[in-house]
Order: C-alpha cells, then sequence, then structure tokens
C-alpha cells in the first residue's frame, strides 16, 4: 500500500521539501540525548551545518541568517542554546516540521534561501497526557489536555538546563565565588472552538540563555564584588482567527509578536573601609530586533482544478543595533556617563501575494504565484515583485517530473564574526550602501516510488544570490560600531548541485540515505582581488546514512552515519619575519608578515562518524517509561572542528592544528508517559 504522503510527493506540484518526521527523529541517538529538530533539517540533502558544535544550517549556498524559521507563523531570529550547540526548540512541544528549499510558495517571503516551517501542537481536546524526560544535561515536561473536554484544548512544555546547579554546589563547596550557565525554554499553546466555522489559537514561546559570574571578597578593611552576566533569548507570541466563510472560502487573520534580545552587564563595586574610598562601575551593552506583524491569509476553492491563496502582512520592525553604556563613580570625583552606538531603528515592511495551484489537466498541475513586497527605513523606499513558479508533470501514478522557479528578496543582514551564529551577532536592515539580497532559484526533479515501498526523489538546482555581504580583507565588527556599512563588501554568490534521497519503509525498519553533489562560490570586488572562490561550506560530498528498527513492542534502535567534504578556510601561502628597526633585530623580535594567495584555499580533513543509539520501553500501571542509551561518535573520529595556524617557533614557519571537540559521547535519558 502506497501511503497518502508518498502520493502528494507525486502529484503535488511543490519541490524541494520535506516534512520532517518527529516519530523517526525520536527514536535517532543525540548528542547528550538532546533531541533537536535542526540538527535533524541538517541531514537533509541540500542541507549542511558548520560542524557539530552548530544548529545553524545552510542551504543550497546559503548562510544561517537567510532562512526563514517560523514558529506557529512568527520568525525566530535566533535559534541557538548554548551558543549553537543544541536548538531552542522542544521536540516535545512540535507537531509538525516543512522544510523548504526550493520552489516556494508565494505566500512566504522576506528570506532567500529556505523556509523552516515549525507548528507547536494544539493540544488534546478529550484527554490529559504527560510526559516528559530525564537527561544529562537538561529535563523537560510537557502537559496536554482539554480545558473545556471537545471546546478548548492547552499544552504547555517546559525545559531547564543544569549546568549552573552543579556549579554553584562545586563552588560552594571550594568557598569560590558562584558562576555558571544555564538554558531554559516555555512553549504554551490554547486552541478554542467556537463553532463549526471559527477557531481561535493563542500561542507562545519564551527561551532564555545566561553565562553569569559572581564573586564576593573581604580583605583586611576593603570589600568588593564582581558580578557579570551574558543573557540572551527570544520571545514569540501568536493570535490566529480561523474563519469559514463557505465550503470554498477560508481565512487566517493572525496577530504576532517576535522579540530577540542580547545583554551583557559588568559591575564592580570597591570600598576601603578605613579612609572612605570607594570605586563603582556598571557597563551594559545590548542588543536586539523586535517586530510586531499583522497578517490575512485566504484560501479559495472556486472549482477543483483551482486553489486560490491570496493575502497580505504588515510588519514593524524595530532594531537596537548595539548600545554601550558606561557608568563610573569614584570618591572624591565626578561621575562618568558614557553612551555609545548606534540609536534604534524602524522600519516597515508590507508585503501582499497571489498564487493558484492550478490542475490544467490529469498529467499536468502548477502552482503559479507572485508576491509583491515593500520595505521603508531610514527615508529609503525599497520594493519588488517577486515571481514563482512550479510545474508537474505525471508519467505515470508512479512517478512525475517537476520544476521550478522563485525569486525571493531579503531587506535585513547578518553581522557576524564567526562561522557560528552567536548571541552577539547583529540584525541591521539594508541600507543604500548594503542594499537588500536577492535570489533566483532554478530547480527540476524526478519523483519515483519504486516497488511500492521505495521513494526516491532526485533534484538538481542552479542559483544566484546578489548582495550578499562579507567584511572587508582586514577589518571585523566591533559591538556598537557605528560605521559598519563601511567595513562590510556586498557581491554575489552562486550554488548548484544535484541531491538524492532514497527512503525505504518495511514493517519494523525505516532506511533514508541522503547524498547532495554541490558546489558554492563567492565574489566580491574588495575581497581576493576580485576574483571568485569557494564559499567557505562550499563542501564537493554530504552523505547522511540513517537506519531505524524495531525488534518487539520493548526494544527499538537508531544508527545514523555522515560524511561530509572538509570545509574550506583561507590559510597563508609563506609566511618571512620584518624586523623594522635595529633593536627588534638584534633581540631577535620579528613581526611575522604572512601572505595570503587567494580566500578559502585550503580544506579541512573530512568529517565523518557514526552515531548509534537504543531505547528500552515498557508498560507501567501508570503508563510508560522509556530507557534511552546512545553513543555519539562510535569510532571516536578526530573531526575538525576548527583549524588553527601557529607559529611553528622556526624563522618564517608555520603549523596547521586541527580543533576536535567529541569522541566517544556517551549518553542515557530516562524518559516517561502517564496514562
Amino acid at each position: 500500500v502506497v501511503s497518502a504522503e508518498a502520493k502528494d510527493r507525486i502529484q503535488s506540484p511543490q519541490m524541494s521539501m520535506h516534512n520532517i518526521r518527529l516519530v523517526n527523529v525520536k527514536k535517532m541517538p543525540a548528542l547528550l540525548g538532546e533531541v533537536d529538530i535542526m540538527k535533524s533539517i541538517q541531514k537533509l540533502p541540500g542541507v549542511q551545518s558548520a560542524n557539530e558544535a552548530s544548529s545553524g544550517v545552510y542551504v543550497r549556498g546559503g548562510s544561517p541568517s537567510q532562512n526563514l524559521i517560523l514558529l506557529d507563523g512568527v520568525p525566530v531570529y535566533n535559534v541557538n542554546h548554548l551558543f549553537g550547540l543544541f536548538s531552542v526548540f522542544n521536540a516535545d512541544a512540535i507537531n509538525n516540521v516543512n522544510v523548504i528549499k526550493g520552489g516556494f510558495p508565494a505566500r512566504y517571503g522576506g528570506r532567500i534561501s529556505s523556509v523552516i516551517d515549525i507548528r507547536l501542537n494544539e493540544g488534546n481536546l478529550k484527554e490529559t497526557k504527560v510526559e516528559g524526560g530525564v537527561g544529562i544535561l537538561s529535563s523537560n515536561l510537557t502537559v496536554s489536555g482539554p480545558i473545556k473536554k471537545d471546546t478548548t484544548s492547552y499544552m504547555i512544555s517546559g525545559r531547564r538546563s543544569y549546568f549552573d546547579l552543579f556549579t554553584r554546589a562545586y563552588t560552594a563547596m571550594k568557598d569560590y565565588g558562584s558562576g555558571g550557565y544555564w538554558f531554559g525554554d516555555l512553549n504554551a499553546k490554547i486552541n478554542h472552538i467556537f463553532s463549526s466555522k471559527d477557531r481561535l489559537y493563542l500561542s507562545f514561546y519564551m527561551g532564555e540563555d545566561e553565562f553569569f559570574v559572581k564573586d564576593d571578597f573581604e580583605g583586611s578593611g576593603t570589600e568588593e564584588q564582581f558580578d557579570m552576566s551574558l543573557r540572551w533569548g527570544n520571545i514569540t507570541s501568536a493570535l490566529r482567527w480561523n474563519h469559514m466563510f463557505s465550503s470554498k472560502l477560508f481565512s487566517n487573520t493572525t496577530v504576532t509578536y517576535s522579540r530577540f534580545h542580547f545583554i551583557d552587564e559588568i559591575s564592580i563595586d570597591y570600598k576601603e573601609n578605613y579612609d572612605g574610598y570607594s570605586f563603582s562601575h556598571q557597563q551594559q551593552y545590548l542588543s536586539g530586533v523586535y517586530d510586531w506583524a499583522f497578517k490575512l491569509d485566504m484560501d479559495y476553492y472556486p472549482n477543483t482544478a483551482h486553489q486560490v491563496k491570496y493575502g497580505a502582512d504588515y510588519t514593524y520592525h524595530t532594531y537596537a543595533p548595539g548600545v554601550n553604556t558606561v557608568k563610573t563613580q569614584i570618591s572624591g570625583f565626578d561621575d562618568f556617563n558614557d553612551k555609545k552606538g548606534s540609536n534604534n531603528i524602524y522600519a516597515h515592511e508590507l508585503a501582499a501575494y497571489v498564487e493558484d495551484n492550478w490542475e490544467i489537466n490529469s498529467l499536468f498541475q502548477t502552482n503559479v504565484g507572485l508576491r509583491y513586497s515593500s520595505y521603508f527605513v531610514n527615508n529609503h523606499f525599497y520594493q519588488s515583485l517577486e515571481p514563482r513558479l512550479s510545474l508537474r508533470t505525471l508519467i505515470n501514478e508512479n512517478m512525475s517530473v517537476k520544476a521550478s522557479v522563485a525569486n525571493m528578496k531579503q531587506y535585513i543582514h547578518l553581522l557576524s564574526n564567526s562561522s557560528i551564529t552567536l548571541p552577539t551577532d547583529l540584525w541591521v536592515p539594508a541600507t543604500d550602501k548594503v542594499p537588500p539580497q536577492i535570489s533566483w532559484q532554478y530547480a527540476l526533479g524526478l519523483n519515483y516510488i519504486y516497488d511500492r515501498t521505495w521513494k526516491l526523489n532526485l533534484e538538481g538546482y542552479y542559483k544566484e544570490m546578489e548582495n550578499v555581504i562579507s567584511y572587508k580583507e582586514g577589518t571585523q565588527f566591533i559591538p556598537s560600531d557605528k560605521n559598519w556599512q563601511n567595513k562590510v563588501a556586498s557581491g554575489k554568490g552562486w550554488s548548484y548541485g544535484v541531491e538524492f534521497m532514497a527512503e525505504k519503509e518495511w514493517e519494523h525498519t525505516n532506511l533514508s540515505l541522503a547524498y547532495t553533489l554541490s558546489w558554492t562560490y563567492r565574489q566580491f570586488d574588495e575581497i581576493n582581488f576580485g576574483n571568485v572562490y569557494p564559499y567557505k561550506y562550499d563542501r564537493r560530498h554530504d552523505i547522511n546514512l540513517s537506519l531505524t528498527h524495531e525488534f518487539n513492542d520493548h526494544i527499538d534502535m537508531g544508527i545514523n552515519w555522515i560524511y561530509a567534504t572538509g570545509n574550506a578556510f583561507t590559510i597563508p601561502f609563506e609566511a618571512y619575519n620584518a624586523a623594522e628597526d635595529p633593536f627588534e633585530d638584534y633581540y631577535g623580535y620579528y613581526d611575522q608578515v604572512s601572505y595570503y594567495k587567494s580566500r578559502n584555499n585550503y580544506r579541512s580533513p573530512a568529517y565523518h562518524r557514526l552515531d548509534v543509539g537504543i531505547n528500552f520501553h515498557k508498560q507501567k500501571r501508570w503508563g510508560e517509561r522509556t530507557w534511552m542509551f546512545s553513543v555519539f561518535n562510535v569510532y571516536g573520529r578526530y573531526n575538525p572542528v576548527f583549524m588553527v595556524v601557529e607559529d611553528s617557533g622556526d624563522s618564517g614557519g608555520l603549523e596547521l592544528y586541527q580543533i576536535t571537540l567529541f569522541r566517544y559521547v556517551p549518553s542515557i535519558t530516562y524518559r516517561f508517559k502517564f496514562n
């Protein structure tokens, strides 16, 4: 029997889309036992990760900032806990995940590389359910059920890490100051049915990370207190009203709020009791993005051959692009107060779209759409028409050929010094010097169901990007720097490749193979002498092989093997010592000068690892308990996360070092479900 989901892959004109099956994801081995949606997305063809310590995704040559990540329709600006080791999405709170890499429907916009549409669980209208887990790193608990049976339901899910609890206890025993790190998140959703024609949804997410150090010292007549804190997090909320005008016309009216902020605070207080001298210093750095949005989406079914979607949305953006505040008080002197950085930037974004899913005849079906987008910021007005087209040709009931073209526009940029998305990275709007990003993507694909149980997909794509940014050579971003526009170059990007995915389902076993062959390049007039160079995540080969198997009702296991060509990075072609004065020459002190022949001229060694996990389930009177055991990187491969070039100690000599993070990482998690 061919599943409905498999048939839809053949019939639908939508291509380059994957639905993440959460049931299989939860069976797979996970780093430190943390089931992570973003890490699962990284295993899809055409999707890459920066390294094993990052939750960011690079889709078809794009960057993490070019992905539209939606949680119940609300953009999420930072998806990382623990500096990227885990994502902010709690798998127990999620109902559905769709990933779109190309052939974008007109209803999506604002980013140029991908759409990751995540939907929360809506709760159970019939009965209360409680489930959770206790792991090495964190614990979580999810409760859902009816507020009023068959009318109103709720879902609430929380998660918190343990780091700070252990570090507080340790430092207390050692009589040190306290310090630590923690992350946590909370998801909640209410679903209310007014009638057969009206339904209301209210969803909320809040997540926070904090790294902190506190120390108090009392000496002979002196007192000193030191506090330091790094905090960052997201808040999203959405209120959606679903209304049915008739059997042919539906609407969704949504109001949303999204906030991301980063706060760095330092406080020092010093006092000498014997002479009354005191010193106090407070410093705070703040950056963030705040969005209010309203959107209206309509679905119209004029006849069986057409499904028309149209709508509009408006977003009011507030950008806080880095403000540093300093306050210093010294006894006997005037107070010092200073504030540096840019003022808040306010922007208005308006979009409207229409798309028609048209079944031309039994062989041809198309989705044709057009999106209008506009952006007003700092007295500059940008607008664009973004055409979208997808076409499906049915070869037979088990095979179809699809083609698509999509134009996307992105009016914001992410300023980053790092290969991973850090909370210190800044979102900034397009300017006259740094214009909006644009992409055109063309794709051609084949979908085939073989022997009813093999689902095969082959796609080729070509993608052009304009106005992508990179720091000019010899420059870097300093938080609160007003002159960032003069430090970045605007250029072009290309990516093309072939993706293959095969999935096989038996009664108790699932097998998945994903392979990507790709090339990705960048070109900037001010970088690399204007020559084209490989993007840092230009990886020729990416392979992911996954297997899940149920031995019986009590035992199942998951195996995952990953292989990836090494990342590209820049190393000096040669280095030499330059002594500029007799003193340096006499004592042997030299400034080392490195010569770089080209950018990203070297590749790190290939990355590969094997992960294995096994789960033991047992029914209890109160419900079900599960013990989950897994090992990350079973054969202990020394995989490169970073490459470091250092002076070898010889005159002009350089040595290349590889930094490895995780080898043989075992984990254990206890999970429970109450009836």
